[in-house]
């Protein structure tokens, strides 16, 4: 059933969960535009299955570790394209003493558009997002960095936060930035934001900063409030090689593939493929890579 856990780990990752309803038909290796082939569990989806809803709970009542439960059972990762297992980067040590929390909606790459897309039309899972690290964390300060070539993102959540009646304590700022190339990468956002650079090899934790994604923050808002596992997201497909560019929400394990076909397929100015952005992404040799959780964007 659409959301059931289908693979687990022992080791430091994250749990797989069925993104449709249907059979598992066994385990085969795919293309990875990381590894070049990856085991993958194939599903055979059954068309008459209805989507699965999910009913709203109380956030505010749960202790920091029965959040950090529910964000590592729902299988939530870094989804900026590091992949790393939230829960864990959010289970600080007692003895690290942190002051702010960063929401990097910077976006990674240009080109890419999802985490503009999902800030706009998702504004107050953000915010609600970010109240739920601040428990975690055991701070009140979170700043959101936003290029300033996103008026209507910084002005909606701005909006949003002014309209909060449950601010519990917190003190949700947005930060709108310059734009600029590697504004987005977690080093460049913390100097801008606090002016603070994190030496090397230490974690941003060292400096007392913590640095999420805005869309690892609301899948954050999905597992804790919904008990949403982490099985879908929004992706962006541009370039003049496809005929419809558009962010569209598709299911982890869709093959690109299939979403190009969707969009009306590609055009005659096709030359390649890159999955992720123009500057640190993968060139493919196949559409039929599958949509992971990393995801962000698809360049035709």
């Amino acid at each position: 059933v659409e959301g059931d856990l289908i693979a687990s780990t022992e080791k430091l990752g994250a749990p797989l969960h069925a993104p449709v309803t249907g059979t598992v038909k066994g385990l085969q290796g795919a293309p990875n535009h990381m590894a070049g082939k990856a085991p993958a569990l194939v599903i055979a989806t059954d068309p008459e299955a209805e989507p699965r809803t999910y009913s709203p709970t109380d956030w505010t009542q749960l202790s920091r570790e029965e959040l950090l439960a529910r964000i590592n059972a729902a299988g939530v990762v870094g989804m900026g394209g590091a992949g790393f297992p939230a829960g864990v980067k959010l289970n600080v040590r007692p003895d690290v003493k942190l002051d702010t929390l960063i929401l990097n909606g910077a976006e990674c790459e240009p080109c890419l558009t999802s985490d503009h897309r999902l800030m706009v039309e998702y504004a107050r899972d953000v915010v609600e997002g970010a109240k739920i690290m601040l428990k975690i964390l055991g701070i009140t300060y979170c700043a959101i960095g936003i290029e300033n070539n996103k008026p209507d993102a910084i002005d909606i959540l701005n909006q949003v936060i002014a309209q909060d009646a449950h601010k519990n304590g917190t003190n949700i700022v947005v930060r709108p930035l310059k734009v600029k190339y590697p504004q987005g990468s977690a080093d460049q956002i913390m100097k801008s934001i606090t002016g603070r650079s994190r030496p090397s090899g230490v974690r941003s934790s060292a400096i007392g900063i913590i640095v999420q994604n805005v869309y690892t923050t609301k899948a954050i808002y999905d597992a804790v409030v919904y008990e949403k596992p982490s099985y879908e997201r929004i992706v962006t497909f541009t370039g003049k090689g496809i005929k419809r560019p558009a962010n569209v929400m598709v299911k982890v394990g869709t093959r690109l593939r299939d979403i190009v076909d969707h969009l009306g397929g590609t055009t005659e100015d096709l030359a390649k493929v890159v999955v992720g952005g123009p500057m640190m992404g993968f060139t493919l040799g196949s559409l039929d890579v599958p949509v992971t959780k990393g995801t962000s964007g698809v360049i035709v």
